[in-house]
């Protein structure tokens, strides 16, 4: 059950006790409800950095990056996640299984909680050079502003923390000039959060 990887005991526990072979496959399964068990142990066990490489070494990567194209809500919030807990030390992996066009495209989620988890991997993500180029390329910067104005403010937080990332690259700014992301950002100069201003002063400022 996915319950049980979510004690930080046992997480290590189910890796060493073979289950990971059985999990990736069954992330293939036909059957929907068991791929969304499948995916939620396989996001709560990569949580655990001690886990991760072990993660990837078992194919889990293309897999999980497959399942953002589901049509379920609660797989691709969860395989959003799972890619966000990995993308630290697989970057290359998530992106060359075109991971960052499918994140951009969880933006416009109608979840909140996808378009949270699909934000958190992509700020992950856009501290690399490479990472930064191929959002914008991808088409990222129009729903990343669209975000900017979530009622939801872990999305506002992640989805500014990006537009900081990209605003470190000059060849960025005239793309997020022309896309119209300067209105939404001295918006939240007036945010409450202090992280968001933080996020959005930086954005600015570069």
């Amino acid at each position: 059950r996915a319950n049980h990887s979510t004690n930080p005991m046992n997480k290590i526990r189910i890796v060493n006790d073979g289950a990971l072979g059985p999990l990736v496959a069954l992330l293939r399964s036909p059957d929907e409800l068991v791929v969304e068990q499948a995916v939620m142990c396989m996001r709560n066990l990569s949580a655990s950095p001690e886990n991760r490489a072990r993660i990837v070494a078992e194919g889990a990567m293309p897999r999980l990056t497959s399942l953002l194209r589901s049509p379920v809500d609660k797989i691709q919030e969860a395989a959003a996640g799972a890619i966000r807990n990995l993308s630290g030390e697989n970057e290359d992996s998530v992106s060359g299984e075109g991971g960052i066009a499918l994140l951009i495209a969880l933006l416009r989620s109608p979840s909140e909680s996808t378009q949270e988890q699909a934000a958190s991997a992509l700020w992950s993500m856009s501290t690399n050079e490479r990472n930064q180029a191929k959002i914008v390329s991808e088409g990222g910067i129009t729903p990343l502003k669209d975000c900017l104005r979530s009622p939801n403010k872990k999305v506002q937080e992640q989805c500014v923390g990006i537009i900081r990332n990209l605003s470190m690259n000059e060849a960025n700014e005239i793309p997020m000039m022309e896309e119209g992301v300067l209105p939404p950002l001295i918006e939240l100069l007036r945010s409450l959060n202090e992280r968001i201003q933080e996020h959005a002063c930086v954005g600015l400022r570069n």
